[in-house]
């Protein structure tokens, strides 16, 4: 089974406040949000561990970006209300 490392970068303008943007992001497991942001792309999003609002959280996710499946398990390292979340 080979690797594949594959580069995204984007930039989306948002017109918000920060503190709408966290809460967003930090409920991205409730009520399905994570499928619903993007129906046909996002697959699957599941707590670990906390509440990805505080540092130690994990999450898993899996996406299709393209032919390809993205399957991310991550843990949030930095939380700094409402300035940034850094996973």
């Amino acid at each position: 089974m080979g690797v594949a490392i594959k580069t995204i970068t984007e930039e989306t303008v948002i017109r918000t406040t920060p503190e709408r943007i966290w809460n967003f992001l930090v409920s991205l497991h409730t009520d399905g949000n994570y499928k619903k942001w993007h129906p046909k792309d996002h697959v699957l999003y599941k707590l670990l561990k906390g509440d990805m609002a505080h540092v130690g959280s994990e999450a898993y996710f899996e996406e299709h970006l393209g032919a390809f499946t993205l399957k991310l398990r991550y843990r949030l390292t930095v939380a700094r209300f409402p300035e940034y979340l850094v996973h």
